[in-house]
């Protein structure tokens, strides 16, 4: 905990610093400078233990913590929103229960065309 602490002051720090110091860089340079910052900002909250890779079993958490761990962040913890989930699945049964609905009606209306056609 400390040292995360003490890596969130320095970090803080150079922004400071940075942010002093802008007046006299180029803007490109600043730029790039802002750009590294962020990137460093993302790298701050690992949180895994140290031995995490030996500890692991389960090979899907071994993957899943190193694309915590990669750049972009491509993975992260989350919980499901079931109210959510439960809305989507019923939109989905919604609309297929309507697909069938317009195929009956489009199947009666060309019997009744060729019903028609015949009579």
């Amino acid at each position: 905990m400390q040292r995360g602490v003490k890596k969130l002051i320095g970090l803080y720090a150079s922004w400071r610093t940075r942010q002093k110091n802008s007046k006299n860089m180029k803007q490109d340079i600043f730029r790039r400078l802002q750009n590294e910052f962020e990137e460093s900002l993302d790298n701050l909250f690992d949180i895994a233990h140290a031995d995490a890779f030996q500890l692991i079993k389960i090979e899907e958490d071994k993957i899943f913590l190193l694309r915590l761990r990669g750049i972009g962040r491509e993975s992260y913890l989350g919980g499901i929103d079931k109210k959510l989930s439960e809305k989507y699945e019923k939109m989905l049964e919604k609309k297929k229960i309507e697909e069938k609905r317009r195929e009956k009606n489009k199947f009666l209306a060309s019997t009744f065309s060729a019903v028609s056609y015949v009579s």
